[in-house]
């Protein structure tokens, strides 16, 4: 009986078949001679494209591109991958105190902090009544509605508020109170001299006049050198020269106090060390003593 060419269909089973060996068998008994699965016929008078061992390592190549470029698309799949949509927007600062004149950055995010960020935040600043009714001509705050940059204009209390554009009906609100400037101590009343004079309790009558007799001699103040004497905002200890301080020295506040040039203010309980000229902080750089912490002052 005329036999004719076939592959086995038993792929993972057969190793025939798994390497695409072309057989032949008998019509009537058309199945592989190493596992005894069926075959499927091939044309016999061509030459098979997927006979042979060659073409069993080939469709092994093939199949394990196909896994690679699974792989790969779904990297890209994951890289372009819609990001989850914002559900609100996070402030670096929910309450804010400034005070006239000082400027603060008031920046935004959106959450959950894997959603897209690339988003156009606006900043405002809500208008009070006495500027909405013209009382006054100037804002509370003024806020810079790109940047988020926060301007403290009047003593008062307001909020600034925040959206963004691509998802307008999220908002953020930030409450700010403005405190008034302190105002710096006249220089006039930098340091006291004040003598209290106590009369003498066994004064005498002469002449119809009564003598009250001497004072109580005043505790004498140090005026060159190093002492301590009482100013109007604190105590100062270090040089003097006239009775006032001049040369190295500390003084601890009693009072809210300007710290020259530098912007500072030093409150009571701080402590101040460093150059003195005729009763003002002058020279090189000083140190303040803020509850622990030093600050470098730059008079």
């Amino acid at each position: 009986m005329a036999k004719i060419k076939g592959i086995c269909k038993n792929f993972g089973e057969c190793e025939l078949a798994d390497s695409h060996e072309i057989q032949e068998a008998d019509k009537s008994n058309f199945v592989c001679e190493d596992c005894g699965g069926p075959l499927y016929a091939v044309d016999s008078s061509k030459k098979s494209s997927v006979g042979g061992k060659v073409n069993g390592k080939l469709i092994g190549i093939i199949a394990a591109a196909l896994l690679l470029l699974g792989g790969i698309g779904y990297g890209i799949y994951s890289l372009f991958a819609a990001k989850p949509e914002p559900t609100a927007i996070k402030l670096n600062f929910t309450n804010l105190t400034m005070t006239v004149g000082e400027q603060k950055q008031l920046s935004a995010s959106l959450l959950p902090e894997d959603a897209d960020q690339k988003v156009t935040f606006i900043y405002t600043a809500k208008k009070d009544v006495a500027y909405k009714e013209g009382k006054e001509k100037t804002k509370i705050v003024d806020a810079d509605n790109s940047t988020g940059m926060l301007t403290a204009m009047r003593p008062g209390s307001t909020k600034a508020r925040v959206m963004c554009k691509e998802w307008p009906k999220l908002v953020a609100v930030c409450n700010i109170t403005v405190l008034p400037k302190p105002q710096p101590i006249p220089s006039d009343s930098l340091y006291t001299d004040t003598v209290k004079k106590t009369p003498d309790k066994v004064g005498t009558e002469e002449g119809g006049e009564k003598d009250t007799g001497d004072p109580t001699p005043p505790k004498p103040k140090p005026t060159n050198g190093y002492g301590t004497v009482k100013l109007s905002y604190g105590t100062y200890t270090g040089y003097l020269r006239k009775g006032k301080p001049h040369g190295h020295g500390k003084v601890r506040f009693s009072k809210q106090y300007r710290l020259g040039g530098s912007g500072y203010y030093a409150v009571p309980g701080d402590v101040y060390e460093g150059e003195f000229r005729d009763g003002l902080i002058s020279g090189g750089d000083g140190y303040l003593n803020h509850s622990g912490e030093e600050i470098k002052i730059v008079p």
